[in-house]
Parts: C-alpha cells; sequence; structure tokens
C-alpha cells in the first residue's frame, strides 16, 4: 500500500525493489510501478513475484524510484518523502 503524503499528486511513481530470500540472498531485482498517486489517499497495487510464496520472502529493499513524475515531469519527491514501515514480518528497507 502506498500513501502519498506530499502536497502534490503524484502522476506515476516506479519503485527499483530488490526481494531477498529468507536466508539473505537476492531472488528478485524488479520495478514495482504504483501508477498514479492522488494526495492523502491511500493506493493498493499487488505485485506477482512468479515461483515465490510469502512465506520464502526474507526482506524487500526499496532501491530508489526508477521513475517519478509529477506535473508531467520527473520529480526527487517520491525518493525525498519516502518512508518506509511494514505490518508484516517481512523486513522493509530503503
Amino acid at each position: 500500500m502506498a500513501t502519498n503524503e506530499t502536497a502534490v499528486a503524484i502522476e506515476r511513481a516506479i519503485f527499483e525493489t530488490v526481494i531477498f530470500d529468507a536466508n539473505g540472498g537476492v531472488v528478485n531485482l524488479t520495478l514495482f510501478d504504483f501508477q498514479d498517486l492522488p494526495v492523502d489517499r491511500a493506493r493498493v497495487r499487488q505485485f506477482d513475484l512468479a515461483g515465490m510464496g510469502c512465506e520464502s520472502i526474507g526482506k524487500a529493499l526499496i532501491n530508489g524510484a526508477s521513475s517519478c513524475v509529477v506535473e508531467g515531469a520527473e520529480s526527487t519527491i517520491c525518493k525525498d518523502a519516502l518512508l518506509l514501515k511494514s505490518r508484516l514480518s517481512v523486513e522493509l528497507i530503503g
């Protein structure tokens, strides 16, 4: 789930994400496309990690914003305002 708590609408947010197994090995490097993120509104997106069950994921690293579009242009706001937290046993780092 992503919530845009900035004062501007984000037209497109794509984050480079690294998935690690329970032993700390890298098993996937992919882009998570959160699409548009309106101000103060939660967005839930589902990402399929083919061949991986949730129990096999040890942690996820948000490696940075691959693309962040605000008012039709690339912006650093996705990186600058990124706050990570997880309610699951999977560690989320960035």
